[in-house]
């Protein structure tokens, strides 16, 4: 569960071959609709990987002693009690790691990074685009994509809710919170003061980020998925290209595999899905595919000289 880099797998390659490039950028070039899918591989090519235990132990090396290996550790914890078996996993420690977190990589990681400038190059080459990504980290919208066109149906660290909930509209924006808690933080011990707790403001009782953790969970707070569903359905029947990044196995009922079946529903659709672990498809989509095993970050930079020529250094 820890990489220190990108791993290499037997299916990656340097780049796209040719067949690839040319598919893929008549696909674009002929589109009239571009619907990209984010996945955490997304995130992971602009630096922001989960799994790396030398990132997380460069910014956080207090909860590294506490036996924390890297940021996807505190995915679904419920631990009384650190890893050490010693530290307890108190709300203290709890809020004083995750705002310095969610500051982090919600807040302030650097961007735009070249593999969202990019893509947004591409989406927007296009008519008519929209977004759906898995990554609460807010990246998408940070890089230059409009708000309006991107729903996260995995939530955004953006927002924080009751865990209850008391009731439906218990949401309210995490920054405020987050700025509370920074400056009580202890750099020794990372547990923040008592009272900047996030607690309901309605109810009293505990609070998480609005993200897909448990039945709990509010959904669509921004009302995206109407939004979604319709610009879905204006694509029917029209050349609608799925841009899929980095989406693997850890939740594929929400992006993967649902962009499958659109292609093969319909006939107008295609699939470019860049992922160097897992290219392949289900179905067998025939020449309406293209799976491209290969560094996100270098797809992307392929696709965007063939389309649109070469991208600046930092665009």
């Amino acid at each position: 569960d820890c990489q220190s880099r990108t791993p290499w797998h037997p299916h990656q390659r340097d780049s796209m071959n040719a067949d690839e490039i040319n598919r893929a950028t008549t696909w674009l070039r002929d589109a009239e609709f571009v619907l990209v899918a984010g996945g955490a591989g997304m995130s992971a090519a602009a630096g922001l990987d989960y799994t790396d235990c030398e990132l997380f132990a460069k910014h956080f090396p207090v909860m590294a002693k506490y036996g924390f290996r890297n940021f996807y550790n505190f995915i679904g914890y419920h631990g009384t009690h650190c890893p050490d078996g010693v530290t307890p996993w108190i709300p203290e420690l709890r809020w004083g790691y995750l705002a310095a977190q969610c500051n982090l990589a919600r807040y302030n990681w650097p961007v735009p990074h070249p593999v969202y400038s990019r893509t947004l190059d591409l989406a927007k080459s296009a008519p008519n685009y929209f977004v759906m990504s898995t990554n609460a980290d807010g990246m998408f919208a940070r890089s230059g994509f409009d708000p309006a066109r991107i729903f996260n149906p995995q939530g955004d660290y953006g927002n924080l809710q009751c865990l209850g909930p008391c009731r439906s509209d218990a949401v309210w924006p995490s920054k405020p919170f987050i700025d509370a808690i920074l400056p009580t933080i202890d750099a020794d011990t990372q547990r923040c003061a008592t009272e900047v707790v996030p607690m309901c403001q309605y109810c009293g009782g505990p609070m998480f980020f609005n993200v897909r953790g448990g039945n709990w969970f509010i959904e669509d707070v921004a009302k995206k998925e109407t939004a979604c569903q319709a610009w879905l359905q204006s694509s029917l029947g029209k050349r609608l290209v799925i841009l899929e990044i980095g989406v693997g196995f850890n939740t594929p009922s929400v992006l993967r595999w649902p962009m499958e079946k659109l292609v093969a529903q319909n006939p107008q659709a295609r699939l470019i899905r860049i992922n160097a672990e897992h290219p392949e498809s289900r179905f067998n989509l025939e020449d309406r595919f293209v799976g491209v095993a290969t560094d996100a970050l270098e797809a992307v930079t392929v696709l965007h000289q063939s389309l649109l020529g070469a991208p600046t250094t930092s665009g």
